[in-house]
């Protein structure tokens, strides 16, 4: 078997696509401008948050930027929308999705998945017998190279782990045992493990997430919390004092009082 076949490379990609929530945040902190209609947050304080390179958001920014009126044919300038955007990302999705050949043979699927799991054979093994058996000319079965195994493990096709591959351990990396902190009792109750399931699910609507996003415009620091309801999405962005976590109380307390004296007014009127 030949050297190429048995190098594996187990390391992640270095990217990954944007989600409607991290459009949502764009959105959100592009419109944030000071007095003088200068934008708070640039490219690059967009991207530390969103944790992509600073030339991602460029990209994104760019999504139909423009767009031609049928009628006049004249083209006209869109500001930037999470909404469009992802329609935008969700079509261009669909035409390039990439087609895997185990898909299309399920029977060679669960073959490889018992050699894997059962066996204990690894791909370039496995590619190498059906070669020798001239398997590929068995019904429910065709030709298969050891990458395109390997990828269908990485990206879920067949059910197989890497960490079920005998021959990954040694390019996995070694971590030292690290002594996990106790947490201080009176933050215990408040884990985010111990949020109810139907949270989780996203089933009820009232249930937001609050994270917080640092900027920076001719030295003068800002900073923006965000709330995302997590069954619709729905955005809340308010600018705080700074990001302790008394600023986020304070906002927090102050969002209530408002609540509280709106459902008044509505019953008294």
């Amino acid at each position: 078997m030949s050297t190429k076949n048995n190098t594996i490379k187990t390391e992640k990609k270095q990217y990954h696509h944007l989600t409607y929530d991290d459009r949502v945040k764009i959105e959100f902190m592009i419109n944030e401008k000071d007095e003088n209609g200068k934008r708070l947050y640039s490219n690059t304080d967009i991207a530390k948050k969103l944790g992509v390179h600073k030339s991602t958001i460029s990209r994104e920014l760019r999504r139909i930027k423009s767009k031609i009126n049928v009628i006049t044919g004249k083209r006209r300038n869109l500001p930037y929308s999470a909404y469009r955007a992802q329609e935008d990302y969700n079509f261009k999705r669909g035409l390039s999705k990439a087609h895997y050949i185990l898909d299309d043979y399920p029977k060679m699927r669960k073959y490889i998945e018992d050699k894997i799991l059962i066996e204990k054979w690894a791909p370039d093994v496995i590619v190498g017998y059906m070669n020798r058996q001239k398997k590929y000319l068995e019904e429910g079965f065709t030709s298969i190279s050891v990458p395109t195994i390997y990828n269908a493990i990485r990206y879920g096709i067949i059910n197989v782990k890497i960490s079920d591959m005998r021959r990954m351990s040694k390019f996995e990396k070694h971590t030292k045992d690290v002594q996990k902190k106790e947490v201080p009792e009176n933050k215990r109750e408040y884990s985010i493990e111990k949020r109810p399931k139907n949270i989780n699910n996203r089933s009820e609507f009232g249930h937001f997430e609050l994270d917080t996003v640092i900027g920076s415009s001719k030295g003068i620091h800002s900073c923006l919390l965000t709330m995302t309801e997590r069954k619709t999405r729905f955005e809340i962005a308010l600018k705080i004092e700074s990001k302790s976590s008394e600023s986020v109380v304070k906002k927090v307390n102050q969002l209530k009082v408002l609540q509280q004296i709106m459902v008044v007014s509505l019953v008294i009127f």
